[in-house]
Formats: C-alpha cells, structure tokens, sequence
C-alpha cells in the first residue's frame, strides 16, 4: 500500500513537471510564432500580384483553357515570383486577420 502512494505521488510530481516545462517552453517562443528572417520586399507590384491572385481564381473554372498563354503562367516559373506571391497571400490574410 506504502509503494503505491509512493507511486502516486511520482506519477503527480512528473506531470506537473513536465506541464511546467511545457509551460515554459510556450512563454520563451518568440512573438511571431517562428524565428524564420522575413523575406525581403517582393519586386512585383500589388497590383500585377492582385490580378494573377483574380486570375488563378478563374483558371480553376471550366473556362481554364482560354487562359493557356497568360502571362502570369510565364512569370510562374520565376521562383522570386513565386515568393513575391506568396508573400502577397500571406501579407492579405495578415491584415484581414487584424
């Protein structure tokens, strides 16, 4: 009876250790979540990104093959173009977020 209070009490002081680690962990994370540097400025203007965001809209309708030589689907295979645009997404659901 002895060995299963005993067992009891280490069973309780490890949980709240290791919540207590956790805890501390979750209070020394840094502010924006991520130490990731932020990417530099996109060199692609809001409203070239605006427009191929409108656009990748409508090459998911049906309509899709009438887009086939647009140039956003030339500028696509730029990777900075790639980032820039998805630096835009994300810079959108930041200020919608606010």
């Amino acid at each position: 009876m002895n060995a299963e209070r005993t067992f009891k009490r280490l069973a309780v002081f490890a949980g709240l250790f290791f919540t207590g680690i956790i805890a501390l962990g979750l209070a020394n994370e840094p502010q924006g979540g991520s130490a990731v540097p932020a990417r530099p400025a996109p060199s692609y203007s809001h409203e070239v990104l605006q427009q191929d965001a409108l656009m990748t809209q409508q090459m998911s309708t049906p309509n899709a093959p009438v887009h086939r030589n647009d140039a956003q689907l030339g500028r696509s295979q730029d990777p900075g173009y790639v980032r820039a645009f998805e630096q835009h997404q994300e810079d959108i659901d930041r200020m919608l977020a606010q």
